[in-house]
């Protein structure tokens, strides 16, 4: 097993290969021919030479496609022109078929030639030598046995790249999905971290007047500013550590859970019945969260109207103790994950990640689709 491995051949094909040496020798040693049509072989170490050889080459089939249709070639027109006028089909014409299979999938496009070129000859050496092969009927089948296993094996070589094509584009697809959705992200959070920025001047404003004045209420504004700040701070250590930065000028204002009825109503308007169970200490979260958590509501809620076929979509929100919980549940007929892994997937996911949160998505037992996210608290103002 140390050198199987050394030399990575698949077990399969290694047991494929002791099997047909096994089938070979026995066919020379326990005399089951006598050189075929009554033509006397060669010496029987000779043959058992040959006939060892394909079995053997055959292992390495997937690693060196061509090398192998070419050494197979070979020894099968060794052994009918040299040792005897007999072509076993295990083990000499079955090698020879399965090796022109492996060139033409997995071969290098430029030498594939010369694999086929071999097999092309070692069948003509079997047709046109052994007397009994030497009809028409055989020459036709022999050609079209060859050109089948070419053709089957080219078959599959072009699926192989298509697949090869699309897995790549999907991920470039991916990539620059992710990317997009992060420089989205990243211009809601800069929007955030530029609104508690406008909020701490106007309380600083608001301290600075009352300082003179009224001390308690000033203290209580500088306490404001302080857990203002705080938060601020926390956006602005992921927006430079996560995402990149974009220009100012594209930002808009963006939502935050106290939002969660309009989007509600605005989804029952589209035709989808949504019940909304929302805990009234999730609306006042620190901006960052709720923003994330009503983005995931928003988006799960759009994946229901486009996939789903649903009639009702349950929305909870609530605060269980240092976290914040976000589920959506609708009873449609339970899209397969595959179909929903697109930008919206992606970019729920991330969202939960930046907060240090998780989210799950998947199929329900009695049907439907489940999106859940939960956002740890612990630490920040609400």
């Amino acid at each position: 097993m140390t050198l199987l491995s050394r030399q990575r051949i698949p077990l399969p094909d290694a047991i494929l290969s002791l099997c047909l040496i096994a089938v070979a020798e026995s066919e020379v040693w326990l005399g089951w021919h006598d050189g075929g049509d009554g033509v006397p072989g060669g010496p029987r170490w000779v043959e058992a030479i040959v006939l060892a050889v394909p079995a053997v080459a055959l292992a390495w089939r997937r690693r060196s496609p061509t090398t192998t249709a070419v050494v197979i070639g070979g020894a099968s027109v060794l052994q009918v022109a040299a040792v005897a006028r007999y072509a076993p089909f295990l083990p000499l014409l079955l090698p020879l078929l399965l090796a022109n299979y492996a060139n033409a999938a997995h071969g290098r496009s430029r030498i594939r030639v010369l694999g086929l070129a071999a097999v092309a000859g070692g069948v003509a050496a079997v047709v046109g030598l052994i007397p009994e092969a030497r009809t028409s009927s055989e020459a036709l089948f022999s050609s079209v046995v060859v050109a089948g296993s070419w053709l089957v094996g080219d078959v599959v070589r072009q699926r192989q790249q298509r697949l090869e094509i699309v897995e790549a584009a999907r991920d470039e697809w991916a990539c620059a999905a992710v990317a997009a959705e992060r420089v989205r992200i990243a211009r809601e959070l800069h929007d955030v971290v530029a609104h508690s920025v406008s909020v701490m001047g106007v309380q600083a404003g608001a301290a600075r007047m009352l300082l003179d004045q009224d001390v308690a209420k000033a203290r209580h504004a500088l306490a404001s500013i302080e857990a203002t700040a705080r938060d601020s701070v926390a956006e602005l250590q992921r927006l430079l550590t996560i995402l990149r930065t974009v220009d100012s000028d594209e930002l808009e204002p963006q939502p935050t859970l106290s939002d969660l009825p309009a989007l509600a109503a605005a989804t029952r308007a589209a035709g989808l019945a949504v019940h909304l169970e929302a805990d009234a200490r999730a609306a006042r979260l620190a901006p960052g969260p709720s923003l994330a958590a009503y983005r995931i509501v928003q988006e799960a809620l759009t994946n229901v109207l486009k996939h789903a076929r649903a009639t009702r979509a349950d929305v909870r929100v609530a605060v269980a103790g240092d976290a914040l919980e976000v589920e959506v549940a609708d009873d449609g007929r339970g899209v397969a994950l595959r179909r929903r892994r697109g930008h919206g997937l992606i970019g729920m996911r991330e969202r939960a990640l930046l907060y240090g949160g998780t989210l799950e998505a998947g199929r329900r037992g009695d049907g439907g689709f489940t999106v859940r996210a939960r956002f740890p608290l612990g630490g920040r103002s609400t």
